[in-house]
């Protein structure tokens, strides 16, 4: 059999023959192996509705039933203003009763098994590969990003990290065996991870689904359970994605009260601190991450603090272009440039400086900002214009875009209707009184796509035909903030070559929240009532400021002086929260936006000379989160990124870092302390525990020698020193030396009897201890 097996691998043909039967074998023994991962069904019905459920207070987790109209954090779209519901505002006693349920239950989970835990890993990513599109609409809808953007961010990162945890989480929280060193060698040194407890965790509203599940997977899987507060900024879809992980939880026997989602204002937050929380994980802004701190330490908690970023992006001048500037826009305009490790300072050699500069703004200019879900946009309520039914948005906005084209003809043609005719139109439409009510060439245009078309200047086109390339940006006063860095940018100095200004429509004056309270909405929202001819206090006109409906969210803006599309600037009216993709040149260090984080869709472009100079002026920044470095040569590349001061460096690349599981997280400065995700996020849910045994248990036991044996004998501090010689002397002579005078002092030292037993001391002149079989009285 042995020369037959030889013969029959004697020619490559055969081997490989081998080789594939052998993967075929593995692959099948693979598939049998596996178990069943049984499909979750979750009820989605409150949020793919028309009508969602949301909008009639539903309360998924609120423990006492609705609250008053103050324990509201109003929810809308950014990208359109619609109105989407709201969630409860939790007070601190609330926050305590989850923290308290939560520990309850984790009791139970932290003796479950690893097989369990991965069970539960499997169910969860079943479902987020069968529903990534539902996710990725939730996400966009509540965040404003496009779906390609929600689509890595938040589906491929997190099935990356289950798979991560699926292969690797059982053996990095296993008993980890140490070294015991010289002067241990009849022991062994190990670590166990065991559970923390509780997890909290504060999270942002950039990427609202991973947000969620980032922690409680690590959590979860380390036998844990988490409670996480979600931003007032992204708390729609939170009801949507707690009810996943329960229903994931419930399919594999656990508890499914392991996990809390706690909605809420920054009261919430800080309660969520103090609630007695095992670890604390906090992802926000560098001035509230020095708050949390703060409150963390009154009650000592761990806390892991990933706070802003200002990455820097070098391209050295031996890079490939054609690598470089596809990634380099990703890097600053996904998300609307509302990410984390986003690049916000682009430092490039002087040698392909104005090359790079040219291909960046070509393509930029073609970019696409618009609604992110444009076939889903259906107005909820009931529209006055045709007559109580139900009528699509779009058609309701290609309606007035078709007004006011007409208007401002007339106005060219000089027929003398001025603006204040203009607004008392708006107005006039709004209450069903004006023209276009039910227009057949408003409805045969949405119909054909219902989709917002545009053509672009400098500042792109402010939405397409197809599909959009960047969506809206979320908070409400953020909009206004990149204007203003712009401004002072440009006012020193800077040159905007795309971008630079609001898009026309876009709704720049939103003095006050509409999410602080149901009562009040600000200027727009007074705005709005007035429109609608309704009290400007009443709840009615506070949810309409939170929706900013249609046409009554165009004529609060004409109210507030906001500029509206026209023919000449060939621009629909976005009417949310939009802000274009923008990049400026001859920016300067002395400038704001290259030191405050932008967060936004900003490329601030400086040419360097030198490799030296980009270092220089990448580390002359208060933050320390990323970096991405662009060389032909690897040792250069190597050698810029181990010199830039930061917590994760990409070389030729953008945001890998993260992609690989394995890595730990994280910044240095005033980017935060302490690292979320890896091994080392893993492990840092878990107390470590070191543990020492003998090597030999029964045969082998640590013993006192005599000389250090209590009371000491006199020779015990020679013994000692000649211990240190012995282990530790820099010669194999010395060390030899030392083990003979080491046995040398052993044999000087008194031998004590083993029956001999300690009696309590007396008076001074007592005599001489006596042996006794009694033990010693003390009091």
């Amino acid at each position: 059999m042995g020369a037959a097996l030889s013969s029959m691998l004697a020619t490559p043909t055969s081997l490989l023959t081998v080789a594939v039967l052998a993967a075929v074998a593995w692959v099948v023994v693979k598939i049998l192996s596996q178990s069943k991962v049984p499909r979750i069904f979750v009820d989605t019905s409150y949020i793919t509705e028309k009508q969602r459920e949301s909008k009639t207070n539903r309360y998924i987790y609120f423990p006492r039933g609705e609250g008053s109209a103050g324990d509201r954090v109003q929810c809308y779209d950014p990208a359109t203003l619609h109105y989407l519901g709201f969630s409860p505002a939790l007070k601190p006693s609330d926050v305590k009763e989850h923290v308290a349920r939560a520990r309850q239950a984790q009791q139970q989970w932290a003796h479950s098994s690893f097989e369990q835990r991965r069970q539960f890993l499997r169910v969860l990513l079943r479902y987020v590969v069968e529903n990534q599109d539902l996710i990725c609409r939730v996400s966009a809808r509540e965040s404003g990003k496009v779906l390609v953007d929600a689509g890595f961010g938040e589906i491929l990162t997190t099935c990356e990290k289950i798979a991560w945890l699926l292969s690797e989480g059982e053996r990095w929280l296993k008993p980890e065996y140490r070294s015991v060193g010289r002067t241990m060698l009849h022991k062994t040194a190990r670590v166990e991870f065991e559970p923390a407890g509780v997890i909290g965790a504060i999270v942002p509203w950039n990427y609202p689904f991973h947000n969620v599940l980032n922690p409680v997977l690590s959590a979860v899987f380390s036998g844990n359970a988490a409670v996480i507060k979600v931003s007032e900024h992204a708390s729609w879809g939170a009801h949507y994605y707690l009810d996943i992980i329960r229903t994931a939880l419930k399919a594999v026997g656990a508890p499914p009260e392991l996990v809390h989602v706690v909605t809420g204002f920054g009261s919430t937050g800080s309660a969520l601190v103090q609630s007695g929380v095992d670890r604390l994980i906090f992802v926000g802004s560098t001035a509230v991450g020095r708050k949390v701190l703060e409150a963390s330490a009154v009650n000592l908690t761990p806390t892991v603090l990933e706070l802003g970023g200002k990455d820097a992006f070098i391209v050295c001048d031996d890079a490939d272009l054609t690598q470089v500037v596809p990634i380099a826009l990703r890097a600053v305009f996904q998300c609307s440039g509302q990410n984390c490790i986003g690049a916000e300072r682009f430092f490039v050699h002087a040698g392909i400086y104005e090359q790079f500069v040219g291909e960046v703004v070509s393509v930029a200019r073609q970019m696409r900002l618009g609604y992110p879900l444009a076939d889903e946009l259906v107005e909820e309520g009931r529209d006055e214009m045709s007559g109580g039914e139900e009528v699509p948005l779009l058609q309701q906005q290609q309606q007035q875009k078709q007004q006011q084209q007409q208007q401002q003809q007339e106005l060219q043609e000089g027929t003398g209707e001025g603006g204040a005719n203009k607004g008392g139109k708006d107005r006039a439409r709004i209450e069903g009184k004006g023209e276009g009510g039910g227009s057949d060439s408003g409805g045969g245009r949405a119909a054909e796509g219902e989709k917002r078309g545009g053509v672009g200047g400098d500042s792109g086109s402010t939405s397409a035909e197809g599909v959009a390339d960047m969506g809206a940006i979320c908070m409400p006063h953020h909009v206004q903030r990149l204007q203003r860095l712009v401004d002072d940018a440009v006012a020193q100095g800077a040159k905007v070559l795309v971008g630079g200004r609001i898009p026309l429509g876009s709704c720049e004056d939103l003095s006050c929240s509409p999410r602080e309270g149901v009562s009040g909405g600000g200027a727009f929202g007074e705005a709005v009532s007035e429109a609608r001819g309704e009290d400007p206090g009443s709840t009615g006109a506070s949810a309409v400021a939170a929706g900013g409906e249609g046409p009554v969210a165009a004529a609060a803006a004409a109210a507030l002086g906001l500029p509206l599309a026209s023919s000449s600037s060939c621009r629909p009216s976005l009417g949310g929260q939009f802000y274009p993709p923008t990049i400026l040149v001859n920016v300067r260090p002395a400038m704001r936006i290259l030191h405050e984080e932008v967060f936004g869709p900003i490329m601030c472009i400086v040419k360097v000379e030198s490799d030296d100079e980009a270092i220089a002026a990448a580390n002359d920044c208060p933050f320390g989160l990323g970096c991405s470095v662009f060389s032909g040569d690897r040792r250069r590349a190597t050698a810029i990124g181990s010199a830039v001061k930061c917590g994760m460096v990409a070389l030729n690349d953008f945001g890998s870092t993260y992609m690989c599981q394995s890595l730990p997280f994280g910044g240095v400065k005033e980017s935060g302390f302490g690292r979320f995700a890896g091994v080392e996020g893993l492990r840092g849910c878990c107390n470590e525990k070191a543990v020492v045994e003998d090597r030999f248990f029964s045969l082998i036991k640590t013993n006192i020698p005599p000389p250090l044996q209590y009371p000491l004998a006199p020779n015990a501090v020679p013994f000692q020193q000649a211990l240190v010689r012995m282990f530790f002397a820099h010669t194999l002579l010395a060390q030899l030396s030392g083990l003979f005078h080491l046995l040398l002092e052993l044999l000087r030292s008194p031998r004590r009897p083993p029956s001999q037993t300690f009696v309590a001391a007396g008076t001074a002149g007592s005599a001489a201890p006596q042996k006794t079989n009694e033990r010693p009285h003390i009091e």
